[in-house]
């Protein structure tokens, strides 16, 4: 069955409980406009050829590798991610300092290849002037 509206699926979908195609009769819809989900980072060495120096994180991602910077110590900025639609940038000294606490093998992340991965970008981003954020 078809939605009649593009707008009550928009609705529908950013709602808490979008398991069926469609809204039913009785479902709440959310406004959209108070929804909007960051689904992915894009990262930049604030120095980069455009060709390295960059990594594309799901917000799934984020929250794992940010999750494990807290289990060991790491002092990432987390509260300076941006919003949708923005950007923010952290210093080569505050990326330095991030990753001066970090262990090579991971305490609670299951993909040691990804850890491994963050801690190399981040190494890159201290001797390319830090990094730039972008949601």
């Amino acid at each position: 069955k078809a939605c009649h509206r593009a707008s009550d699926l928009l609705q529908w979908w950013a709602g808490p409980s979008h398991t069926r195609a469609c809204p039913r009769a009785g479902d709440r819809l959310q406004p959209v406009s108070r929804v909007t989900p960051i689904v992915s980072f894009r990262m930049y060495w604030r120095r980069n050829d455009g060709a390295s120096g960059h990594v594309w994180l799901s917000a799934h991602d984020m929250d794992a590798l940010a999750g494990e910077m807290s289990l060991q110590g790491m002092p990432w900025p987390g509260d300076r991610l941006p919003e949708p639609g923005s950007d923010a940038v952290l210093s080569a000294d505050e990326v330095e300092e991030t990753i001066s606490a970090a262990r090579e093998t991971p305490l609670g992340l299951s993909d040691g290849q990804l850890w491994i991965d963050w801690l190399m970008f981040l190494e890159g981003a201290t001797q390319n002037g830090g990094l730039l954020i972008v949601a």
